[in-house]
């Protein structure tokens, strides 16, 4: 145990370290001396520390009690590790009197969890969300508000004319680095309240929310529209693309995320048939 990855600790009653196992300097690189009759919640992330009372307060009336935690602990050197932590409420025992906690880093693992599920939400290429994490953040934007006065947001549905020449004639990995320099434009033209996605191939979105009024959001449309039709230079080849814009509206609380992608889709695909390259569509 002593000699062990994982973090032995003895609380008494009022959350103060009695025991703590040499591991820890391995694990944070703080003596174990250091730790002695500290207070263990103050050790924790600020944002940890009212769910780890309110656990602890819980597991103290209960004799015997077990349960398990995740919390972060700050290393030596300033960073926080994730931590596993499973206590036992041995108070009560005459050969323990404290709280037993066993505790290992899952650093790793959460950042492992972390890089999974942001590969499972954005686009590879771009970074962008994808069509499944869109889909999410449009059912968010589509809730109802808390006063309950209906707001209004809005998509943006682009579709790049061309792009299959582009790749037919310089090959994909030029297409995909126009779309990457594309995005790079979509970055430097959104703001706060305006973000980007991928659908797939050369669909792109834009949730705009709040959209305020109709106005705002074709003024946002317009301003896109400029910054996108600039010349890419992409491997020597100068390339003139310009997008078909589409603008789908929704009020939270009373629109489907699908309707509203589908009126956005739907007006481009009319800008696009049109030759114009923006149009609305509010039905």
């Amino acid at each position: 145990m002593q000699h062990g990855s994982d973090i032995i600790l003895l609380l008494d009653g009022s959350y103060r370290i009695r025991y703590i196992s040499p591991s820890v300097l391995r694990v944070t690189g703080v003596p174990p001396e250091m730790l002695l009759d500290q207070v263990l919640l103050e050790k924790l992330h600020p944002d940890d520390q009212a769910a780890a009372l309110t656990f602890l307060d819980s597991g103290i009336s209960r004799p015997g009690f077990m349960g398990q935690l995740e919390v972060r602990i700050l290393h030596a050197e300033g960073s926080w590790l994730d931590v596993e932590a499973f206590c036992s409420n041995q108070l009560q025992n005459p050969m323990v009197e404290g709280i037993v906690i066993n505790a290992r880093d899952i650093t790793d693992r959460k950042m492992l969890e972390a890089r999974l599920v942001a590969q499972a939400n954005h686009d590879p290429l771009t970074n962008l969300p994808n069509r499944k994490h869109f889909m999410t953040l449009l059912d968010q934007a589509l809730l109802p508000d808390h006063d309950g006065q209906p707001g209004l947001m809005a998509i943006l549905f682009l579709d790049l004319d061309g792009f299959k020449q582009v790749n037919d004639r310089l090959g994909h990995a030029c297409g995909d680095e126009l779309l990457q320099t594309m995005v790079a434009r979509l970055h430097e033209w959104a703001g706060v309240g305006v973000t980007p996605a991928r659908l797939g191939g050369d669909e792109f979105t834009v949730l705009v929310e709040p959209a305020h009024d109709g106005s705002n959001v074709q003024r946002l449309a317009r301003d896109l529209q400029d910054i996108l039709d600039r010349p890419y230079l992409i491997a020597g080849n100068v390339i003139n693309m310009s997008p078909s814009i589409g603008i789908g509206y929704g009020v939270p609380g009373y629109d489907q995320a699908d309707d509203v992608l589908k009126r956005a889709d739907t007006a481009m695909y009319q800008a696009k048939a049109q030759r114009r390259p923006l149009r609305r569509r509010d039905d």
